[in-house]
Formats: C-alpha cells, sequence, structure tokens
C-alpha cells in the first residue's frame, strides 16, 4: 500500500460512547470494541440491559429475551475495551465528529463494585422497601438490591429517594451518613471537613445536642441506632485535641518530674539586699499568678476530651500536675526569705481573665502554651543566668524545661490542625 493509501486508511484513534446500555446499546459496544475503539457504556440504572431484559419471548422470533442477552452481558462485562458507567447520564456534548467532549455525570451507587461479591445479605437485612423499579411496581423490593438476577455488573445498589431520616430530624440538616462512611474508612480529616460543611459548631453539637438523629435511625429497626453524636465527638476531638506526638511528651514528662521540696537546693538560699529581695519576690508573685491559670487551663479540657484519646488526656495531666509544682516553688521561694507575696497588677488578671473565658481548645492552647508560656521560656532563661543565688537559679531551670515541654506539645498540636483546618491560621 502506498503512502497515500495509508494516509486514507481508518485509524481507531480516540473513543466510542455509547449511551444506552440496552440490547442496541451493548452490540453497538461489542461491535466497536471488536473494531479496537475505547468504548464507554453509559447506563442511567444500576445494571445494562434494558427492556429487553424485562421481556420473556420478544417477537418475531418468540426466542428467550434473556437466552439471547445474557452472552452480551458477559461478554461486555469482560471486554477489555469497554468500561460500563452505571448509574451515568450524559450532561453536555462539545465539539465536532471526531473531537467530542462529553461530560458525565455519575450518581452515587452506595456500594463498592469492586468489592461487592453479589452474595446479596445487604438486601436481606435492609429495613426499606417500595415498588420495584426492574417489575414496573408489581412488586417491592428493598432500597439495597440487584436490578434483575443476571444484572451486569452483578453487585448490589442502594436506592437513596429523598432526605435520610436522621438528616430531615436534624435541626441543622448535618448529613450524617457521608462522615459515617469516612470515619469507617479511617478518613478523619475529610470527615471533620464534611461536618464543619453543614455544622459550624460540631464540637458543641458533639456534647450538648439532643440527638434525634439517632431516634429518628433506620438502624434502630434492625438493632440499635448509630451512634451519631458520639461519632461526630470523636472526629472532631480527633481533629482538634488528638496529636500523634502526645504519648512520645506523656512519657517526657514522667520521665522528667521533679520534686519541689526534694530537688530544690532550699538549704542554699543566702539573704539578699531587701530592694532585690522584694524584686525576686514580686517576679515569683508575677510567675505564680500567671501558673495559676497555666494550670486551670488544661484542667478544664481534661474532662472534654475524647476517653479515646487517652494520650493528650494523660499529657495535660502532667501539664497540670507541672503548674501545680511550679506554683509551689514559686510561692515557697517568695517566702523562704521572709520577702513574701507582693502585688497583682490589673492589666494581668484581664489578660488572664480572657484566657480562662476562652471556650475553644485550640485558640486557648495557642495562647496559653505558645504566646504566652513560649514569652515564658525567655523570661525563666533570663532568670536562670542572672539570678543572685542558686535557689532561685535552679527553679528557673527546671520550670523552663517543664515550659520548654508545654511549648513543644502545644505547637506539634497546632501544625496538625493547621493541615485539616488551614483557615485556622488567620484566625490564631
Amino acid at each position: 500500500m502506498d503512502s497515500a493509501a495509508e494516509r486514507r486508511a481508518p485509524q481507531n484513534t480516540g473513543a466510542v460512547m455509547v449511551v444506552g446500555g440496552g440490547i442496541a446499546g451493548i452490540q453497538a459496544s461489542l461491535d466497536s470494541a471488536e473494531a479496537g475503539f475505547k468504548v464507554y457504556l453509559v447506563e442511567k440504572r444500576s445494571a445494562i440491559g434494558g427492556h429487553m431484559a424485562k421481556l420473556d419471548k420478544p417477537f418475531p422470533t418468540n426466542d428467550c429475551a434473556m437466552c439471547t442477552i445474557s452472552p452480551r452481558l458477559v461478554d461486555t462485562a469482560a471486554h477489555p475495551n469497554i468500561e460500563i458507567l452505571t448509574d451515568s447520564e450524559l450532561e453536555t456534548l462539545d465539539g465536532d465528529a471526531g473531537a467530542f467532549t462529553a461530560t458525565v455525570r455519575t450518581r452515587a451507587r452506595y456500594i463498592d463494585t469492586d468489592i461487592c461479591n453479589g452474595c446479596g445479605k445487604c438486601a436481606e437485612v435492609c429495613p426499606e422497601t417500595f415498588p420495584s423499579l426492574f417489575d414496573e411496581g408489581l412488586r417491592t423490593q428493598r432500597a439495597a438490591y440487584r436490578l434483575y438476577p443476571q444484572a451486569t455488573p452483578t453487585a448490589y445498589a442502594i436506592e437513596k429517594r429523598g432526605v435520610s431520616p436522621c438528616r430531615d430530624a436534624c435541626p441543622a440538616g448535618q448529613r450524617a451518613q457521608g462522615y459515617i462512611a469516612l470515619v469507617r474508612e479511617g478518613r478523619y480529616e475529610d470527615a471533620y471537613r464534611t461536618i464543619r460543611e453543614d455544622n459550624p459548631f460540631p464540637a458543641i453539637c458533639g456534647r450538648i445536642c439532643d440527638h434525634r438523629c439517632e431516634s429518628a435511625c433506620s438502624r434502630g429497626k434492625l438493632d440499635e441506632p448509630v451512634n451519631i453524636r458520639g461519632l461526630k465527638r470523636f472526629v472532631v476531638d480527633r481533629e482538634l485535641a488528638w496529636n500523634e506526638s502526645a504519648a512520645y511528651f506523656y512519657e517526657q514528662a514522667t520521665a522528667g518530674h521533679w520534686d519541689g521540696s526534694r530537688d530544690i537546693p532550699w538549704q542554699k538560699i543566702v539573704a539578699l539586699d531587701s530592694e532585690l529581695e522584694r524584686a525576686v519576690c514580686q517576679l515569683m508573685t508575677f510567675l505564680a499568678e500567671n501558673e495559676f491559670s497555666a494550670l486551670y487551663v488544661p484542667a478544664k479540657w481534661i474532662a472534654r476530651i475524647h476517653p479515646h484519646f487517652a494520650e493528650t488526656v494523660l499529657f495535660l495531666s502532667t501539664q497540670v500536675r507541672d503548674e501545680a509544682r511550679h506554683i509551689e516553688v514559686f510561692v515557697k521561694r517568695a517566702l523562704v526569705n521572709g520577702g513574701g507575696l507582693q502585688f497583682s497588677s490589673a492589666s494581668t488578671q484581664a489578660s488572664l481573665k480572657s484566657l480562662l473565658d476562652q471556650e475553644d481548645f485550640i485558640q486557648a492552647s495557642f495562647l496559653l502554651s505558645v504566646l504566652g508560656e513560649g514569652t515564658f521560656l525567655d523570661l525563666l532563661r533570663f532568670v536562670e543566668t542572672h539570678a543572685p543565688e542558686p535557689v532561685t537559679r535552679e527553679i528557673a531551670r527546671r520550670t523552663r524545661l517543664d515550659e520548654t515541654r508545654h511549648v513543644h506539645f502545644a505547637l506539634t498540636h497546632i501544625r496538625s490542625v493547621l493541615k485539616a483546618e488551614p483557615a485556622l491560621k488567620t484566625k490564631l
């Protein structure tokens, strides 16, 4: 064949889309696939077969309809050049012959066709029924169904109509099925984002909601309703309170525990000039006052965090213990030389009150452990370097090590939260 003839010869390039999975669409798909084209067979129902699959003996041959179509169903499903798009409809078609661009919308099947083996157990336990889609309403079918016994694909599908009972009962219209499915898959960050799409206050609703959704849950007809509120709280707490490094920081805290009576060299205290002693006592008063807030804030959140995240709860418990020990040594240092506790400023009290009033764990953690204790690290290092006697120096050194651990925990925690919610960075 000469070059001109080669240029005129048809080239099997591109792909073919066949709209409609009836007998005509199936045969057209097989013919095109055998010619070497990639074929997309688009069918709006959950299986191909069309009207012929409903017939007994079509005119004029009076042959068995299923005997005619079944081999073609098998060949279509097995052909490497054919991709079946069920529950799909053509939305737009642009371009010219030979260069079309098609937009196809595929509805959720709610069952993974790659995993489903067609056993039918989902249909056996499905509590919802409605008139059959395949038998024109002459019988009922379950919401979990296979269109007909020889259906291709063989996987079951779930027919979802209207609004689910749980969403209908929820005042916020929360779509629970989506994030529950994501929780099942372990996709917790995606589940959190899904919850936030409908509900701007998921942490609150995970605790104080009267969970009408659970009362309406269809699962209750079979055994027990899904614990929707508990799952919401789990997801939110994981994103807002969980820290993958919590166990590491907790072990550091337990290993680095020290005793305020035994490990501070109180016997080495020396008398200072009265003005210098008063300055040290004022500093200790300021530090103790701030440490009370640093104790109350994590203590407030311990009882609010889901017990599943034990590592975070345990670390916060060590933080409370650290702050209590810091208060002990700061107050004791103010008293040991006779100087006593000094004065508290109104601005300090107002600042600490705003921290105590904070009802968002992330913001509270940021304000306390990053801004507050982060500033403390510089102050304690300065005191450690310039302390006038060994007791104050050792107090500053040991408390600084504890505060460093608190800051690192908070930074690690906030970084992980920002991955799931980048917009929070601006807010912080």
